[in-house]
Parts: C-alpha cells; sequence; structure tokens
C-alpha cells in the first residue's frame, strides 16, 4: 500500500472521529461553561442579597430606639391604660386636681391612624394648667388640644375649673 493512501485514511479516521466522539463534548462544555456563568452569576447576586440583608438588620438595630419612640408615640392599639395614667401623671407633677377623664365612643380613622378623643376636667391655677400643658408637649406620646374651657370658681380667687378636650393618635392596622 501507498504511503499517501495509509496517511489520507488515518486523517480521515481522525476527522470522523473528531466529529463523533470529540464535537459533541465540545457542545457540552460550552454548555457546562454558559451554565458555570449563570451560577456565578446567582452566587454574586445571592451574596449581594445577603449582604443587603444583614445590613438592613445592622440598620434596624441601630435605630430600635427611635423605632420605639415612634411606636409609643403612635402605638399600634388605643392603649387606654397607657392615656389614663400618662394624663393623671401628667395633672399630678402640675399640681392640677384629676377630676374626670372621659374617651370618645369610637377611634375614628383618619387615613393610617385612628384619633382617639378625650374629655378631661381638672381643679386649679392658671400656673398648674401651664405646667400640665408643658408636660404634655413634652409627652413622648402624641396630643393634640383641641380646646380649653376655663372658668374662675366663684367665691375662690385663683381658683379654675378647667375642661380640656384633647385628641390622642394610634396606627390603623
Amino acid at each position: 500500500m501507498n504511503k499517501n493512501l495509509f496517511a489520507t485514511i488515518l486523517i480521515s479516521a481522525e476527522l470522523i472521529l473528531f466529529f463523533l466522539v470529540v464535537l459533541p463534548r465540545f457542545d457540552d462544555w460550552s454548555a457546562a461553561r454558559e451554565a458555570h456563568t449563570q451560577r456565578t452569576a446567582l452566587l454574586a447576586d445571592t451574596e449581594a442579597a445577603q449582604k443587603n440583608i444583614v445590613k438592613l438588620n445592622q440598620d434596624y438595630v441601630g435605630q430600635q430606639a427611635s423605632i420605639n419612640k415612634i411606636l409609643l408615640a403612635l402605638p399600634r392599639k388605643k392603649q387606654l391604660d397607657y392615656l389614663t395614667s400618662s394624663l393623671q401623671a401628667a395633672a399630678q407633677q402640675s399640681g392640677l386636681e384629676l377630676r374626670s377623664i372621659s374617651f370618645g365612643d369610637a377611634a375614628k380613622k383618619k387615613g393610617e391612624y385612628q384619633v382617639i378623643e378625650m374629655h378631661i376636667e381638672l381643679f386649679g391655677r392658671y400656673p398648674a394648667l401651664l405646667t400640665m400643658l408643658g408636660n404634655l408637649e413634652q409627652s413622648l406620646r402624641l396630643y393634640d388640644v383641641s380646646r380649653i374651657q376655663v372658668s374662675e370658681l366663684s367665691g375662690s380667687t385663683g381658683s379654675l375649673n378647667i375642661t380640656l378636650d384633647l385628641v390622642a393618635y394610634s396606627l390603623s392596622i
């Protein structure tokens, strides 16, 4: 046999084996390389999301005091017992005598907030009233004074009968 013919047969066999064995593997390698690239991108996205979650958690822990103050100013529930005790404490600290507290029938919704109406009757002097209003203003709970009615008691100089209409807020859930 001729050398050239033998070399041609060997090269032809190698080409056939290349197309039958190596080329399909090349497609598999290309698909594996693409899958690896996609998984690497997915892993990078997952790690970035995990870092964001850790950062958000750290920010939440860092702002916990502010969040607690906001939830105290605008609690999720009406907390009538807290309102009663805080108004009673403000009256005692100012030197006023608390005669009565009454709450509105139902909390009215104003967007994201519920409005809690209160009617308070007090007895005392004008400087004590100013002190109580200052105490309510410095309170962590939000109060709006919607009406103040003051009348002097007959036969008593400087003693006042005071009526306050207040509004407190809570979150609507």
